[in-house]
């Protein structure tokens, strides 16, 4: 990525250690969902991935400003209500 798009103004390696950084991330991420499957029925494992989209809303709201709006909190409610079933009624 750095010699594709050049290092972004600042010092260089504040730019290369975002993308190592971004590319371990991604990887380990990878890595455990990959091991949760192994483990997990994929039913349970995948629903529990969309969690990271409830925490992409909370974050998008505690840090970048966004708004937190009723689609959203229905769309986050909506989403742990689908895991709560699932973990209860298996």
């Amino acid at each position: 990525m750095l010699w594709r798009k050049g290092a972004r103004p600042g010092p260089a390696s504040t730019s290369a250690l975002r993308v190592f950084l971004i590319g371990a991330l991604s990887i380990t991420a990878y890595t455990l969902v990959l091991a949760a499957y192994a483990i997990a029925p994929v039913a349970y494992a995948g629903a529990i991935r969309e969690v990271s989209v409830v925490f992409a809303a909370i974050i998008g709201w505690r840090w970048l400003g966004e708004s937190f709006g009723p689609a959203r909190i229905a769309g986050s409610l909506a989403i742990f209500g689908g895991i709560l079933l699932i973990a209860l009624a298996g």
